[in-house]
């Protein structure tokens, strides 16, 4: 497969063959992901929690004196700490989503959590919510914004004034989380294991 006709650069080069050394620099410019292991620090609700591993802890993690207390096998410690975020995750923004729901008065389907790589957080026409589980990571008010921010959809599919009014009555704070989210939004992504 050849480059089309019309692209800049060398009209012989195989577009399956681009400059690896480009493409290694654009990568090692990416930050570096952040892992759950021991001696890392976990941003909870952004205050960082440093993760302590050991034999004698118990398996499911805990948070002891301002750290993440985990034991068990190593080699899954990783996804034991994973899956205790998404369950504080899930719990957390579905709380937050069913307040903003009562105070508009509005139905909400299934709340839940997911491993996405570039939304926050998604409402259905059937009421159902989504929410990326890293929100878990950021300040509290950016989960408040994107719990009211969906919950609004169930008014407005759409970002349209009225939709950003009822956003807006539901959280002060709209322009401070978006700029958050602006700012931050590709660090809190690339922490933990990779989506999938």
């Amino acid at each position: 497969m050849h480059r089309p006709h019309g692209r800049i650069g060398a009209p012989d080069r195989p577009v399956h063959q681009p400059s690896s050394g480009w493409i290694k620099a654009q990568l090692d410019r990416l930050p570096q992901r952040l892992r759950f292991i021991p001696g890392s620090f976990v941003p909870l609700y952004d205050v960082p929690h440093l993760i302590q591993h050991g034999d004698h802890l118990p398996r499911a993690p805990q948070i002891i004196e301002g750290a993440i207390h985990v034991g068990g096998p190593p080699d899954r410690l990783e996804d034991r700490i994973l899956r205790w975020l998404r369950a504080m995750a899930q719990d957390h923004l579905a709380t937050q989503a069913r307040q903003h729901a009562s105070r508009l008065d509005v139905e909400l389907g299934r709340v839940r959590v997911r491993d996405t790589i570039s939304r926050w957080g998604s409402c259905t026409a059937a009421g159902d919510l989504s929410f990326n589980w890293r929100l878990v990571l950021a300040p509290p008010l950016i989960g408040d914004y994107v719990a009211a921010h969906e919950v609004a959809h169930r008014l407005h599919m759409d970002h349209s004034p009225h939709f950003w009014a009822v956003v807006d009555r539901l959280v002060p704070h709209r322009h401070e989380a978006r700029l958050w989210l602006r700012q931050n939004g590709e660090a809190l992504m690339r922490m933990g294991p990779p989506p999938g």
